[in-house]
């Protein structure tokens, strides 16, 4: 089974959360905050998920500053990396966080922070990572 995940975050405190508990479950983790990375690690490795902060303070594409609703956009027009599950992470409400993007339903999963619960994270990951 595929068990890489790409995180895309830019907070110490949740990068360590993540870290922990997905560590725990089985999945290696790489984490950036690089705009251009997340292209370059895309061309190069396969991931079964990949988690976006929406709210990413120092994260670059192009010499150009973006947020993670940006970046899922950028990954998504991608045809090689369409298909690779998202989960955004946020702050917002669903319809805020899914303003202004063309969120794939089917695919794709936006999670409100704080996460709580978890089990219904892990569940959540677990079901995400088989869509891929």
């Amino acid at each position: 089974m595929q068990n890489k995940i790409l995180i895309i975050e830019d907070d110490p405190f949740t990068k360590e959360f993540y870290r922990i508990v997905l560590t725990k479950a089985g999945y290696l983790l790489y984490f950036t905050e690089s705009g251009d990375e997340v292209m370059k690690r895309l061309d190069t490795d396969s991931y079964c998920l990949i988690i976006i902060d929406i709210n990413l303070a120092k994260t670059y594409f192009n010499n150009t500053k973006i947020n993670g609703k940006i970046l899922y956009s950028k990954i998504k027009e991608n045809k090689r990396y369409r298909k690779i599950p998202v989960l955004l992470v946020t702050g917002y409400d669903n319809k805020t966080a899914k303003e202004g993007i063309s969120f794939d339903e089917n695919n794709d999963y936006i999670l409100t922070k704080p996460i709580n619960d978890l089990n219904m994270f892990i569940n959540l990951i677990r079901e995400l990572t088989n869509r891929g």
